[in-house]
Order: structure tokens, then C-alpha cells, then sequence
């Protein structure tokens, strides 16, 4: 049996087990994170991709023996009066039409007011030394990282099913544009007068490469997050058919205990990662940070990590 210490920092945090089979660990800011067993072992499966299939057992044997001893264990929230949560939660899943009912109600805590931090200390990994490169923003909302990338000098093009983020965008990014209807998929396209912006408005799963072409590179902050579980199979192979050669993907991806909340934003394996894309693709990871907030506790979840990819065609 192996002891707690073999599972210490291997996914950039301590952790320790607790008196209910749950496990938890400091995070940078946000204090003590727990999470169930269940979530342990999937996270130690996706931390150790190159280990053997004996060493994920040795894990899960760790994890489910009744002889963990409670000298080697840390007191859980149970035993200051919290009950413990089940380890199974019904998936959220959306439709398009969830999405557009959202944006009329402004409940659009998913957007950032800001330009995203790893979009700007990893730009490089993105662009690779092109000028001027058409970027492909998948379920783009309003987001202000089109702009950044935009006033950089690159072309844009998002897919966004609410009129209302794709008006948002342009009227504060102050840009003008112009509004065609699509004459193959139901739907709209808004483009900027200088033709250096486009957005279509439709479903992001009728959009396909003869309306724009191919793209130089993909920036993924919150389309993979965002699709229902069911579709990510069927999104990567749709954004596989809009790579150019030498395309380059970065891909935000989130770890929290699932079993707490059940997104969106969803959870996305690590692995998951490596089985979709590893066809025709190479995958990096090049960063995990914490990215738990305030907002976050009312999920009922104690602890978030964002992880970045790149993904670039073979």
C-alpha cells in the first residue's frame, strides 16, 4: 500500500486525504480546496498520462481502502457540522436557444472585461511570428480579446448565436459594421466596413469552412467549456476541418470538482484533450493557474484551475 506521500504535488499542490475518502489542498488564494475521491482519481489519471495503468490502481486502491489510518488523514468539513455530497450530479445541458434567453437576461458572467492573461503572455505560442493571420474566435460572445487581436493587426472571425453580443461588440469596440443575411445556414453575418472583422450569428454547429475559409489559428477561452459533454466530439471535428496548415490552437480548459457543480463552464479532462485531438494534432500543455473566485463559492465548489494548451496541425 502506498503511503499519502506518494500522491503529494502532482498536479503543482499538496494534497491530503480526508476522514470521508475526500481529499483537499492549498490552494495559491483560495484557501483549503476538497474534493471527492471520485474527482481524485480522475485527476490523478489525467496528471500521470505517461503512467501505467498499475500505478492509476495503486491509486484507486489508495483512495478506497477502509484501512487508511486517521493519524496520516487531515479532519474533513463533516466533522465541523457539513454534510458530505454525493459523488454523482445531474449534467447542465443547454441549447442554443438557453444561450440567446442568457444574453436577454444579462446573465453573462462568463464574459471578461478584460483581455485574457494567457492570451497575452502566450500570444506567441498563438501567432508564431505571422502578421496579419486570419484568428477563428468559436462562440465568441462580446469578447474583448477580438479587439486586442484586432488592434494588433490580425483578421477576425467568431460565430455567435445572440444578435445581442454580436451588436454589443461592435458598438464597444466603436467599430462600424454592416449586416448581411446568410444565404446557406440560417442565419446573419456582421462585418466590420474595413472588412477586418466578421461575425456570424447562428448555430456554431451549421457553421462550416465554405462560408470563411480556413483559419492561421484558433483562440478556444470558452467554446469547449461551454458545448454540453456530448458534442465535444463533434466540435473538435468541425474546428479540425477549419485548421489551415500550420495552424495553431490555444485552449483554456477547467478543473473543478464536478461533483459539487454541474457547469457550464464544464470540466474538460486533461486527457480528453490528448484523445480528441491527437489524430491529427499535436498537444502541449503549457500552463495550469488557479483561477478560483469569490463568484465561484456560491457554486458550492472551494477551489478552480485553468489549464492552456496548444494544439497545432501535424
Amino acid at each position: 500500500m502506498p503511503s499519502k506521500n506518494v500522491l503529494d504535488d502532482f498536479h503543482m499542490f499538496s494534497w491530503s486525504a480526508t476522514t470521508n475518502n475526500s481529499f483537499r489542498r492549498k490552494g495559491h488564494n483560495s484557501g483549503y480546496y476538497q474534493i471527492s475521491s471520485q474527482s481524485f482519481i480522475s485527476l490523478f489519471a489525467d496528471s500521470h498520462l505517461g503512467a501505467s495503468q498499475s500505478s492509476i490502481q495503486h491509486c484507486r486502491v489508495f483512495i478506497t481502502s477502509s484501512n487508511l489510518s486517521s493519524e496520516t488523514m487531515e479532519p474533513d468539513e463533516k466533522e465541523n457540522g457539513v454534510e458530505e455530497k454525493s459523488d454523482t450530479i445531474e449534467e447542465t445541458v443547454l441549447c442554443v436557444d438557453d444561450w440567446r434567453q442568457r444574453w436577454e437576461e444579462k446573465r453573462i458572467g462568463f464574459h471578461q472585461t478584460t483581455v485574457h492573461e494567457l492570451l497575452v503572455e502566450y500570444k506567441d505560442r498563438l501567432l508564431a511570428g505571422r502578421e496579419h493571420i486570419k484568428i477563428f474566435f468559436p462562440l465568441c460572445g462580446k469578447s474583448v480579446d477580438m479587439k486586442w487581436v484586432y488592434d494588433l493587426g490580425h483578421d477576425v472571425v467568431g460565430v455567435e448565436a445572440s444578435k445581442i453580443g454580436i451588436t454589443e461588440f461592435f458598438e464597444e469596440s466603436s467599430l462600424e459594421y454592416t449586416v448581411e443575411p446568410l444565404t446557406t445556414i440560417t442565419g446573419n453575418c456582421y462585418k466590420s466596413t474595413d472588412g477586418r472583422v466578421q461575425i456570424y450569428e447562428c448555430d456554431l454547429f451549421d457553421f462550416n469552412k465554405d462560408l470563411a475559409g480556413q483559419f492561421d489559428a484558433i483562440w478556444d477561452r470558452g467554446a469547449m467549456v461551454a458545448i454540453n459533454k456530448d458534442q465535444r466530439k463533434s466540435y473538435t471535428s468541425l474546428l479540425k476541418t477549419l485548421m489551415a496548415p500550420g495552424c495553431h490552437t490555444l485552449l483554456c480548459t477547467l478543473f473543478y470538482d464536478a461533483t459539487i457543480w454541474p457547469g457550464p463552464p464544464h470540466v474538460v479532462p486533461h486527457s480528453e484533450v490528448y484523445d480528441i485531438y491527437g489524430d491529427k494534432c499535436t498537444v502541449e500543455k503549457l500552463c495550469t493557474v488557479d483561477v478560483f473566485e469569490e463568484k465561484h463559492k456560491s457554486w458550492g465548489i472551494t477551489g478552480m484551475d485553468e489549464s492552456l494548451f496548444v494544439i497545432s496541425v501535424k
